[in-house]
């Protein structure tokens, strides 16, 4: 007896719309990108979140990484483009080829991906409503003349590789009809949270002592949080009991490494602020 096999590929437009609710908000969404440049061995981020000439918020996140050719950002713009279980590098923060797409979908309706591999230009965008109308998974390849368009209107220039992100149509940072005073207040009061997360999620690589990654947002020079304060700037506020061991699981070692901290009434406004995010101690 033979079984029957049958094709059950879910509907685009159904799964698109159920994997912008994901459960991303805007920090994490892009600490997701950030992610991918820093697998991409950038040594300088740059984060813009402001509003277009159309008064509609745009955010744009570029590196000076190893850029993608053709074949590489075609794999990078399809949904599950990495196999879990495949060996990965020591240093890659992806695991499943999901992150760049659903962090995007999840903020914006149009996700546009600009890069640059031995001196070639490359570009595709997914425009989500597109794929709702169409039920259909087809990515718009750009041509030479429309990534042009793109980084003169974006204001956008690139060194010897690198790769931008461009959100465009930022349904979810903001819903329905707004002014521009709210629109520019928002954009200050999302940015300071921003610059919080960042500072704090990507402290190790900011602050690392060799080839440490310069992070800019809206040109501001993104600052380590250290909240275990182990910089050595910190040491009147790092104990100086510290917790260290070494365990064994499926014959790889697991260095575990535990800090004690003062109570937060033992620490001033500014030894808080230097560990904290936005000075909220963890309890």
């Amino acid at each position: 007896m033979s079984s029957q096999v049958i094709n059950l590929s879910p509907p685009a437009s159904a799964l698109i719309q159920s994997l912008r609710s994901i459960g991303y908000d805007l920090k994490s969404a892009v600490a997701d990108i950030v992610d991918n440049s820093i697998a991409a061995d950038s040594s300088n981020i740059s984060i813009n979140l402001s509003l277009d000439n159309k008064e509609n918020i745009v955010l744009v996140v570029g590196d000076d990484g190893n850029g993608m050719n053709p074949i590489e950002l075609k794999q990078a713009m399809t949904l599950g483009s990495q196999n879990p279980l495949n060996l990965r590098k020591t240093d890659d923060l992806g695991r499943f080829g999901m992150g760049l797409k659903t962090a995007s979908f999840s903020q914006c309706q149009t996700l546009t991906v600009i890069t640059k591999k031995n001196d070639e230009l490359t570009g595709a965008t997914w425009d989500l409503e597109h794929v709702t109308r169409t039920n259909a998974w087809e990515l718009f390849w750009l041509n030479k003349e429309e990534i042009g368009k793109y980084l003169e209107e974006k204001k956008i220039s690139f060194n010897a590789t690198g790769t931008y992100v461009i959100w465009e149509s930022c349904d979810n940072i903001h819903q329905g009809e707004v002014g521009i005073d709210y629109l520019q207040s928002l954009i200050g009061e999302e940015s300071k949270k921003l610059y919080e997360h960042l500072s704090l999620v990507f402290h190790k690589f900011i602050d690392k002592p060799f080839s440490p990654i310069k992070l800019l947002l809206n040109e501001r020079n993104v600052i380590a949080k250290d909240p275990f304060a182990i910089q050595k700037k910190h040491n009147h506020i790092a104990s100086s009991i510290t917790y260290q061991n070494e365990y064994l699981l499926n014959n790889e070692s697991i260095s575990v490494k535990g800090y004690l901290l003062p109570h937060q009434t033992k620490l001033n406004n500014s030894q808080l602020n230097a560990i904290c995010p936005d000075g909220d101690f963890f309890n």
